[in-house]
């Protein structure tokens, strides 16, 4: 039964979606840009419009944005709202400004940009690249277990998110995952006592 919360039907025109949004993406940064001069719509308008042609025909690019659309919005309403919280608890406008214009902020936000980026080339590619093998073939080994080893889940299956999350979650993972942490704390305190 059909309800008014049922919203799969939209799932059916997700390239439609995909179109406007790089199409308005491209343009909004060529009217910015100007990179052909003042007054050029028509010309912005139809290289936005033939990149985002070109990027609908790619079903791995359509698997790509919608992917990372989601986790954008998210991103961009957690800076939102994090910002309207600060705003709620007294700080001036001019102060506001000042936290968005600050350099230390740009590379988290590229942080976030990159990991959601690998974590979609991962969703749309993992898989596929995982089956296509490396093109030799696996000869199975009996798996010797010799003291001081650490053992983890196996990344020998057929499914990739098992494979990524048996990668993450090996102790020797967590262990190098720790070490870098401990390591950047040290190095970010150590350089703001000078």
């Amino acid at each position: 039964m059909a309800t008014f919360l049922d919203i799969s039907v939209l799932g059916n025109f997700s390239i439609i979606f995909v179109f406007l949004l790089i199409f308005t993406v491209i343009f909004a940064f060529l009217e910015f840009s100007n990179p052909f001069g003042k007054g050029r719509k028509g010309l912005h308008s139809l290289i936005a419009l033939s990149i985002a042609f070109l990027i609908v025909i790619s079903e791995a690019a359509v698997m790509m944005i919608n992917f990372m659309t989601p986790w954008f919005l998210v991103l961009f309403l957690f800076i939102f709202f994090m910002l309207f919280s600060v705003r709620i608890f007294g700080v001036s406008e001019a102060d506001t400004i000042s936290l968005i214009k600050n350099p230390q902020v740009y590379p988290y936000l590229i942080v976030f940009g990159v990991i959601i980026l690998i974590a979609s080339f991962a969703t749309t590619f993992g898989q596929i690249l995982l089956e296509q093998g490396t093109g030799t073939e696996q000869v199975d080994k009996p798996t010797i277990i010799l003291p001081g080893d650490v053992i983890g889940g196996s990344t020998q299956t057929t499914s990739f998110g098992e494979n990524v999350l048996n990668t993450i979650v090996h102790p020797k993972v967590l262990g190098m995952i720790a070490i870098l942490l401990v390591g950047m704390f040290t190095i970010t305190f150590l350089t703001k006592l000078t």
